[in-house]
């Protein structure tokens, strides 16, 4: 889900201009520019390292921690499909279990080679521990970098609160009672009522919108994409 790893929100962690920029042009251009930017990306999370404070989990206090281990790619490539699958149900409409399964088979990570297999493996939700890194993490991922972007970081922190799993919320904090929660189902249902009217430019991510072109055969990004990246990041105070 989008809310369980806080992703809407790696403005701070995840989402520097280098990577943001990493990841755009992975998307834009040929394999040669894929296969680039993608050991740009591993050079950047390869100074991302250090150990855990505390324990918490299977994890202990001590424990070396890199984000170009395996184990934490895989984490974030799933968290990523399964925040597309959730985000799309609750805004837009149900995926089947073979559109689902389909998602994940041909969305593996570019920088880990994950094993294939005829038919996708069952999916299991792992269980997470919360400790007060986790929480610190989640507050500074969350927390609006500028008065101008707090409407869309509003949006954020809510649809995030109602998309954690109870267990998940409470051990968070984000649980701000039976008003906020409803609250954010509203929000979710309005944003689904509201997605079905916006011009096809504003409906479809900007990426599909990139991918089209090329289909096309026209070179160069999709300027409609362009302007609705340079907005969203606007919006979230990353421009």
């Amino acid at each position: 889900m989008l809310a369980p790893m806080l992703a809407p929100g790696q403005r701070r962690l995840a989402a520097r201009p280098r990577t943001r920029s990493t990841s755009t042009s992975s998307r834009r251009g040929s394999t040669s520019c894929a296969t680039s930017t993608a050991r740009a990306a591993w050079s950047d999370r390869a100074r991302v390292v250090g150990r855990y404070a505390s324990s918490v989990g299977p994890m202990r206090a001590g424990d070396r921690y890199s984000a170009n281990q395996i184990a934490p790619m895989l984490w974030v490539a799933a968290t990523v499909t399964d925040t597309t699958v959730h985000t799309y149900e609750a805004l837009i409409g149900p995926l089947s279990l073979a559109e689902k399964d389909q998602l994940v088979a041909e969305a593996p990570p570019r920088a880990v080679r994950l094993p294939r297999s005829p038919r996708p493996r069952p999916r299991a939700a792992p269980c997470l521990q919360v400790g007060e890194d986790s929480r610190a993490l989640a507050r500074a991922v969350l927390a609006t970098p500028a008065a101008g972007s707090e409407p869309a970081y509003a949006v954020l922190r809510r649809l995030t609160a109602r998309w954690l799993p109870a267990s998940l919320r409470t051990a968070y904090g984000m649980d701000s009672g039976p008003i906020a929660r409803a609250t954010g189902a509203t929000l979710e249902a309005a944003i689904r009522a509201a997605v079905p009217r916006l011009p096809h430019s504003l409906r479809i991510c900007p990426a599909r919108l990139h991918a089209e072109r090329r289909l096309r055969g026209e070179d160069g990004p999709d300027p409609g994409a362009v302007r609705i990246e340079r907005l969203l990041a606007s919006m979230l105070g990353m421009g």
